[in-house]
């Protein structure tokens, strides 16, 4: 019992590290908690902590600007969520993402609603640093933010952007000494400093995903001819090329604390320049076709126990 009300504790004190804006104190919190895939199996019956602790990890990467370390952590969390809740996957299963038929509860609508904030968080991440991602995490992705999303690359829409934040963050807390003397709106304005930070990486990236589009069209490309396209300055060109590779330039964490990592620099779509020519790499994914027939394998066993229980016969013959 004090092992596990140990292990809440340094959650607890994660969570408000969290919600102070002091990440790297919450993360340095659960140097020894174990985050990984095989410890979410072993938590079976504890999927509310679950919730509570990936959500929280995730967002303190992504203010950090790690996120491939966010988007690890929440693809982990909701991997784990939709397979929780696959009845063919299981049966006999217990907890909140177990299937259940009696009505919901409050602790079940507060997960779904973090899990709703997960998403959100993702879809800023993957904006702000686009990477394969698990294909069934990616199609679920596309049925609930597909459009806005493709609306925020394609267009640059900085209110959207802005929505998504406010949707997938959580409501920071004031690091206030003395509530007595505290400003009206000191709430809203240290909501909106942490909502700042995202925003300005979206706004020094926001040309980086028009250079993309027309970087995918080519293998090899001059410099000049990017810039006509582009209408701007050859200089002011290498400027965004610089900008793209620094930013896609991320602490990756390999093992040990949360804190540890090695810089990486592993883009969707990866370049170098030689002298005057963009030389673009072929950075195309393989199709995994083991996804494909997991996800049709599952959905044939669900549609088979579904025939099962349907009683199949004319009327009763006289």
């Amino acid at each position: 019992m004090y092992k596990m009300l140990g292990y809440y504790s340094l959650i607890s004190l994660m969570r408000l590290h969290c919600l102070l804006g002091d990440y790297h104190s919450a993360l340095k919190v659960l140097e020894n908690v174990e985050l990984g895939k095989k410890h979410l199996l072993q938590a079976a019956g504890l999927q509310a902590c679950l919730v509570t602790t990936y959500y929280h990890v995730g967002v303190c990467y992504m203010m950090m600007r790690r996120y491939q370390d966010a988007i690890r952590i929440f693809c982990d969390l909701l991997l784990h969520q939709q397979r929780a809740t696959t009845p063919t996957t299981n049966r006999g299963s217990s907890g909140v993402f177990a299937p259940s038929t009696g009505g919901r509860t409050y602790q079940v609508d507060m997960l779904h609603k973090t899990i709703d904030k997960m998403y959100n968080c993702l879809a800023v991440c993957l904006i702000l640093h686009p990477m394969h991602i698990d294909e069934s995490i990616s199609s679920s992705l596309r049925d609930k933010l597909g459009e806005r999303v493709n609306k925020i690359q394609k267009t640059g829409d900085e209110e959207e952007f802005e929505k998504l934040l406010n949707q997938g963050l959580p409501k920071f807390v004031t690091p206030a000494t003395n509530y007595d003397d505290i400003q009206p709106n000191s709430l809203k304005d240290f909501q909106n400093y942490q909502l700042g930070i995202l925003k300005k990486e979206f706004a020094a990236q926001n040309m980086v995903f028009t250079i993309q589009s027309y970087l995918k069209l080519y293998t090899s490309m001059p410099i000049q001819k990017l810039a006509r396209f582009l209408d701007m300055k050859d200089d002011v060109l290498l400027q965004h090329l610089y900008t793209y590779k620094h930013k896609m330039t991320n602490v990756v964490h390999t093992h040990g604390s949360p804190l540890n990592g090695v810089l990486q620099c592993k883009p969707e779509l990866d370049f170098y320049i030689d002298k005057d020519m963009i030389y673009i790499a072929d950075t195309k994914v393989a199709p995994r076709y083991g996804d494909f027939f997991v996800r049709n394998i599952q959905k044939f066993e669900e549609l088979t126990e579904t025939l099962k229980h349907i009683k199949v016969g004319g009327p009763a013959k006289e």
